[in-house]
Formats: C-alpha cells, sequence, structure tokens
C-alpha cells in the first residue's frame, strides 16, 4: 500500500527550482503516515512430544491498542480424550509491552502435556495443556486469558473411559463423584490446583487419565478419564467468548491487529543554497514495526551523492531552472509504506 503527497514550496511556487540567480531557502515538512493493515501472528506448540515446551514472546507494535486473540487448549492423549477449550477475546494494550505465550502440548503417553497437564496412570493418558498469554511477569499469576486442555482418558472393566472437555468457566467433568472440572476459583477434584491438572491413580478397576492443563486444572481419579481445565479471561480483556471442547491435538494462538504503518518526516538543511551546490535531505521513520528501509529517486539532471537506501542523502543541484521532485519511500518490518514526493 502506498500514498504519495505532493508540496510546493513558497519560494516561486516549487521546491527545488535552480535557476544561477535563485537562492533556495529549505524547510521541514509535516510528517505523513502510511495506511495501516491487518496483521496476524501465530503462535504454534514448540515443543517435540507435547510434554516439553517453552514460552514464546509478543512485542506489541507501536501505535497498536487492540489485539484481537484467539487460543485453543490441548487435546488429552488416549482413546477419546478430552478436547481442548476456545477462548475469543478482545485485549486493550499499551505499547510497547511484550506478552510471553505458553501454547499447550497434547501428550502422546500418560505424562501430562505442556503446561499444566496432569499425569495419567500406567496406560492411561495425560491431561492435555492450556494455551495462555502473561502480562508483566512469567508467572501463573500473569495470566491475563487462559483456553483449558482436555482431560486423558482412563479406564475401567467395561473399557475405555473418555476424557473430560477442556475449557469453559467450568471445565467438563463427572456428572456425579469425582474428577471435577477447574473452575474460576479452585482446581477441580481430586488434584487440581492452580495452573496444574491432578494426576490419575490406578483403582481396583481400572486407572485414571490426567486432568487438563487451565486456569485451575481439572481433577483425576481412578477407573476414568481426567477432568478438563478451566479457561479464563482478566484485564485488560475488553469482550470474550469461551467454547468447551472444540480443539484436537496440540493448543494454538493467534493474534490479530491492525497495524497503523510507519509515519515519514522529511527534513531538509535549512541553509539557502545556491545552484549548483548541494544540500542534505533528511527522512525520519516513526511507527509501524522495526526496522525501516528507505528507498530515495531523484528527477533527471539531479544527482545522488550518497547511497540511494539511506535515510539521508545529499543532492548535487544542477543550474537548470526547473521544478525538482524528490521521492522517498520508507517500508516497516511487515512491508507497510509510506511515501514522500517533495
Amino acid at each position: 500500500m502506498q500514498t504519495s503527497m505532493y508540496f510546493t514550496s513558497p519560494v516561486s511556487g516549487g521546491w527545488l527550482r535552480t535557476a544561477p540567480s535563485l537562492l533556495l531557502l529549505l524547510s521541514l515538512l509535516t510528517a505523513f503516515s502510511g495506511f495501516g493493515q491487518t496483521i496476524t501472528t501465530s503462535f504454534a506448540y514448540n515443543g517435540a512430544n507435547g510434554t516439553d515446551g517453552s514460552p514464546q514472546f509478543f512485542t506489541i507494535p507501536t501505535g497498536v491498542t487492540e489485539l484481537t486473540v484467539v487460543a485453543f487448549g490441548a487435546e488429552g492423549s488416549g482413546l477419546d480424550a478430552g478436547k481442548g477449550g476456545r477462548v475469543d477475546a478482545v485485549l486493550t494494550v499499551a505499547p510497547p509491552q511484550t506478552l510471553t505465550i505458553y501454547v499447550g502440548g497434547q501428550p502422546i503417553s500418560s505424562m501430562g502435556g505442556y503446561n499444566g497437564g496432569g499425569n495419567g496412570i500406567n496406560v492411561a493418558g495425560g491431561g492435555g495443556g492450556a494455551t495462555d498469554i502473561r502480562s508483566g511477569g512469567s508467572a501463573l499469576a500473569n495470566r491475563i486469558l487462559v483456553a483449558g486442555g482436555g482431560g486423558g482418558s482412563g479406564s475401567n472393566l467395561d473399557g475405555p473411559r473418555p476424557g473430560y472437555a477442556g475449557g469453559g468457566l467450568i471445565g467438563g467433568g463427572a456428572q456425579f463423584g469425582n474428577p471435577k472440572g477447574g473452575n474460576q476459583v479452585a482446581g477441580g477434584d481430586l488434584g487440581g490446583t492452580l495452573g496444574v491438572g491432578g494426576d490419575g491413580f490406578q483403582g481396583a478397576i481400572g486407572p485414571g487419565g490426567g486432568g487438563g492443563g487451565g486456569y485451575y486444572g481439572g481433577g483425576a481419579t481412578s477407573d476414568d478419564g481426567g477432568a478438563g481445565g478451566s479457561s479464563f479471561t482478566g484485564s485488560p480483556v475488553t469482550a470474550f467468548t469461551h467454547t468447551q471442547g472444540v480443539n484436537n491435538g496440540n493448543g494454538g494462538l493467534t493474534i490479530t491487529y491492525i497495524s497503523p504503518g510507519p509515519s515519514l518526516a522529511v527534513n531538509a538543511t535549512h541553509n539557502p543554497v545556491c545552484a549548483g551546490n548541494s544540500v542534505v535531505l533528511s527522512a525520519t521513520a516513526t511507527g509501524g514495526t522495526t526496522p525501516y528501509s528507505y528507498t530515495w529517486t531523484a528527477p533527471a539532471g539531479v544527482t545522488l551523492t550518497s547511497p540511494a537506501n539511506a535515510s539521508s542523502v545529499t543532492v548535487s543541484v544542477g543550474n537548470t531552472g526547473a521544478v525538482r521532485n524528490f521521492t522517498v519511500t520508507v517500508s516497516d518490518g511487515t512491508n507497510l509504506t509510506a511515501t514522500r514526493v517533495v
């Protein structure tokens, strides 16, 4: 996307009019901002086996004040494991700020999934990990959005027992007895805690699956699947929707925002310059996403004596009496541009 603005000088109606008798007075140009575009950044689970992983980071670009987020918790492991929850939310933000993102893993065995999944016992499946955003630190207390993970599957004498769904304000769990899903104030019975699902244990008739990770983790028991972890939205979330039990596999997260693009100001030396002399034109970009790159284009009869891709160029002015228009374009790190013609 590219937009041009045209300016004339108060001196003889043009910017660089270079008749031999004319003294050129160069002045400061006002800034011009490029138009924005919608940008989506995706974060996937980054571990190797569903149980490991590491935090990821998102730095809010200059000029961005609102983010739209879609987050998915991970599914538990085992036959008919509980699916992860989904959270759709709008966040009000203030750059420069860096958010820390944890994407939950789906385990492939009885071990709990990355980011809070509880362990299954023996052949029972582990709980899926939660996906969350943290602001101001990396502790569980810094979470501002959580999508809960699903519970791992278990079994009893009747055969496999499915894990319960993750997500929602209360994670999925048994209608009667245990395990119970995590909620907004406590982990589910048995064993669910802040951020972490409970561990399944062996019973007389079968093993229990692990609870899903979440804002509060889902509980676990014997002879049954693990319960789901709860989802959560807190400040600075301004709008949200929770959906329970919709995601297969690993967790994931997308952040969408409107980049305002860079702003561009052009400055010229203030001293009067006679035809045949030189002048320095300097471009300064702000906003958008770094790094910036610059491209200058000179009119016929004018020589750039410094690289055309520099932020500042030295111009050698000829002796013809024509108006000289120069073009400078800045591109930011997302390929948004702003262009000035002077």
